[in-house]
């Protein structure tokens, strides 16, 4: 029988706060709280919890549910997806071993450990742990790869590849740690269902406010021509292919032969079983006459009889990024990255006047309103609302009211000192 009672101090017989019990023995919890409402909303909570799943909630060790939340993940999520999560429940593992090492159990969690999580991330505060053994391990890497710096073979590559892992940022951005916190939240809820956690401490917590972009992050048209005017005949194909059919970097990294439906004039993005699956459902893209052409001359000119666009041992190349970035050095601009390309993409066919709704379905977006950052690309009807201002006036005069422009009613008038427009 779950209780509340006010916990004294035994030698000094001070309140303590408000304790929360259930249980007996080796299964007991316990939790303190300062206030006597705090107490009683976590045993409502925990009748709650244990009315739904017909047992009591358990409190499994923080690192085990971490584990456990790891299977589920592999075995329910896209790998990609497990990975980028995964990072940022390690993340919140280091802030609390740094922060709040008391803390061991799903049940120790409260709101304001993600507070101080948000707030020490925004501060750049929170360190990846490196042990000895890993700086040896580097160390030894790095003093290899100085004697052989030009090796590129695919042992190399996966040899000193660890070199290049990814670690924790300590600077990020907002809308990096909204993310975070989502993510955190979606891991307590699914502690929640598991019968691991009672709460969510994830759920009250307010998150950075991020302006919306009025205009997608696209290429403007010369910093493109100096692109490809840099890039080699292979990487124009390989780049080009992204600019005009809005491919996702990985789409185009596991893109295959089999995925050329030439007689019916289309790419098939497809899930590739054991190896990779796309970020939304299959999808076909129409292929233009200049995509076809690319492709034949890649056709002539293939490293593997399984990738259309590989690495030079023929293998999925999974490097576009760090391609791009030495183009962008080559050309003299500043550096992009893939998905700006598929901006770009999105951008040209909204300004030549194609429909959100087709543009959608190119993208592989699910919800219309993942689109609507190309809305605003095309406003040919506001720009002729604006432009019947000209006119107003006259930049040659010494004062605004020099023009006498039409009134809106049918007569002339000038412009008045309050904006208006007056009878002539």
């Amino acid at each position: 029988m779950a209780t509340v009672r006010k916990r004294l101090d035994p030698g000094t017989g001070k309140s303590l706060g408000w304790e929360f019990t259930h249980g007996r023995g080796k299964g007991r919890v316990r939790k303190l709280y300062p206030r006597k409402a705090d107490a009683e909303t976590y045993r409502t909570q925990f009748a709650q919890q244990r009315a739904m799943h017909g047992t009591d909630p358990e409190n499994p060790e923080l690192d085990e549910a971490v584990r456990k939340f790891e299977e589920h993940l592999d075995r329910d999520r896209r790998a990609s997806s497990a990975r980028r999560i995964m990072r940022v429940i390690r993340t919140f593992r280091i802030f609390l071993r740094m922060f709040h090492p008391s803390v061991e159990s799903l049940h120790d969690i409260k709101l304001h450990h993600i507070e101080d999580f948000k707030t020490q991330r925004l501060g750049g505060k929170i360190v990846e742990e490196v042990s000895e053994t890993e700086k040896e391990r580097e160390r030894e890497l790095r003093t290899e790869l100085k004697k052989n710096p030009k090796s590129g073979s695919p042992q190399a590559n996966a040899k000193y590849g660890w070199l290049g892992r990814k670690r924790l940022y300590q600077s990020v951005a907002k809308r990096t740690i909204n993310y975070e916190i989502r993510t955190l939240a979606a891991f307590f809820n699914w502690s929640m269902k598991k019968n691991y956690a009672v709460v969510n401490p994830a759920a009250g917590i307010e998150t950075f406010k991020i302006p919306k972009k009025a205009l997608p992050d696209y290429i403007e048209g010369d910093k493109l021509a100096k692109f490809f005017e840099a890039a080699s005949r292979e990487e124009r194909r390989k780049f080009g292919t992204i600019l005009l059919t809005g491919m996702r970097r990985g789409e185009l990294t596991y893109l295959a032969w089999e995925d050329l439906k030439s007689e019916l004039g289309v790419i098939l993005i497809q899930s590739k079983p054991d190896v990779w699956d796309p970020k939304t459902d299959e999808r076909v893209i129409p292929i233009s006459p200049m995509v076809e052409g690319m492709l034949a001359e890649q056709r002539k000119e293939r490293k593997s009889d399984t990738w259309v666009f590989p690495n030079r041992a023929g293998k999925p190349d999974k490097h576009l990024l760090e391609k791009m970035k030495k183009i962008c050095r080559k050309a003299g601009i500043e550096e992009l990255n893939v998905h700006q390309l598929r901006h770009s993409f999105a951008t040209i066919l909204r300004m030549k006047g194609v429909a959100l709704a087709d543009i959608a379905d190119l993208l592989g977006h699910k919800d219309l309103a993942t689109t609507q950052i190309y809305a605003n690309v095309q406003q040919e009807h506001l720009r002729t609302a604006i432009n019947k201002l000209s006119g107003v006036i006259d930049p040659r005069a010494p004062h605004f009211c020099a023009t006498k422009p039409t009134n809106t009613n049918g007569g002339d008038g000038k412009l008045l000192s309050d904006g208006s427009l007056g009878d002539a």
